[in-house]
């Protein structure tokens, strides 16, 4: 039996989430390293976490359009290697940040995730595709749009981010 405290603040944070997503009139759904900091506070002047894409379509009682964006696996995997050698970012901290600040190339990187249970991987190390988990079912996920990283300038035509520079 869960605890009743859990469930209250996941029905609390749940709450919290949708206002802002009601609020902008998109639901973003944050990879890590998928430049989603920029977008989620251009979106809702926070980061409100990273979820997978089935949980924010369950969520999605209003219908409204959700937006991804697709980087490079190889790109995106060095780019985690650099955030988590350098402990995170200004913008939060990483799991086990101590153990990866140690490996000092990425075939060391490799060996040592490897060997970490997924509970133990800080979620910028996960796989696009457990974000975009619902695409493996259904290509044709509820109002999704899918953008690579080096499409952002095109994302300016649209009213959520007009006054974004993505240069």
């Amino acid at each position: 039996v869960r605890p009743l405290l859990p469930n209250i603040w996941d029905r609390a944070y749940r709450t919290y989430r949708h206002s802002h997503y009601s609020s902008a009139g998109l639901i973003f759904c944050h990879i890590p390293k998928n430049a989603g900091s920029s977008i989620a506070f251009s979106l809702y002047r926070r980061r409100l976490g990273h979820m997978r894409l089935s949980q924010l379509i369950s969520e999605n009682k209003e219908g409204l359009p959700i937006l991804a964006i697709w980087r490079d696996p190889v790109a995106r995997f060095l780019s985690s290697c650099k955030y988590a050698s350098g402990g995170g970012g200004t913008d939060g901290i990483i799991a086990n940040a101590e153990s990866y600040q140690k490996i000092r190339s990425v075939s060391e990187f490799l060996d040592h995730l490897e060997k970490l249970p997924d509970s133990e991987r800080d979620p910028v190390f996960r796989t696009q595709s457990w974000y975009l988990d619902v695409l493996a079912n259904d290509l044709h996920a509820t109002n999704l749009t899918l953008c690579r990283v080096s499409e952002l300038p095109k994302l300016q035509s649209l009213k959520w981010f007009r006054n974004l520079d993505f240069s």
